[in-house]
């Protein structure tokens, strides 16, 4: 029988504006110009490589897509059901304000705090 990895524990992270992908309507962990979404961001916060945040030159959506995913520890409700995270950072009809508030209370339900850096557009 396989020991299941017990997942890394993270209390907070930062993102940073200038590289933060969002409101797009479609979103990825890593687009083509560096930038990242909110799980993008977490993802690197629990040492996932860059490299690992795309496939060839597809978009990886959801850390559930990241190759040998297992590898990383990363926490079982950021693998399986992201999905309110995903519609904050990426639906395209808020101000960057409403879904910083947003972001900052889901990833609080998580005990994650989550700070921005950088300056607003």
């Amino acid at each position: 029988m396989t020991k299941k990895k017990e997942s890394k524990t993270l209390t907070e992270f930062k993102i940073n504006r200038r590289t933060w992908l969002r409101g797009t309507g479609v979103g990825c962990l890593l687009d083509s110009n560096g930038k990242m979404c909110c799980l993008g961001h977490l993802s690197r916060a629990f040492g996932v490589p860059k490299s690992a945040l795309r496939k060839y030159d597809h978009r990886v959506v959801e850390p559930s897509e990241i190759e040998n995913v297992e590898d990383y520890k990363l926490p079982e409700w950021l693998i399986n059901s992201c999905g309110a995270f995903v519609i904050e950072n990426d639906v395209d009809d808020i101000s960057d304000d409403v879904r910083e508030d947003r972001l900052i209370k889901l990833f609080a339900k998580k005990k994650i705090k989550l700070t921005f850096t950088g300056r607003k557009s």
